[in-house]
């Protein structure tokens, strides 16, 4: 898919394998992104679901991300 296709080049370079997690299981991502909290995680997702991945991590922000929108980074 396109969200694979955009972490293949970050996953390739360090030499890491992609986990995919559903969007029906967002606690469940949040988890497995603190269980990791010594290192770096990248999560990627559509308009539609990184706004409440973000909220989830207790940023109180309002993100809201356009269906055409592209290319924004978000680090927590």
């Amino acid at each position: 898919t396109r969200t694979q296709q955009t972490v293949a080049p970050l996953s390739k370079a360090w030499g890491r394998d992609i986990s995919i997690k559903t969007a029906r299981e967002p606690q469940l991502q949040i988890e497995v992104a603190l269980s990791h909290c010594d290192q770096n995680v990248v999560i990627a997702g559509h308009s539609n679901t990184i706004p409440h991945l973000i909220s989830l991590f207790g940023i109180q922000d309002e993100i809201f991300i356009e269906d055409n929108q592209y290319g924004d980074l978000f680090i927590i």
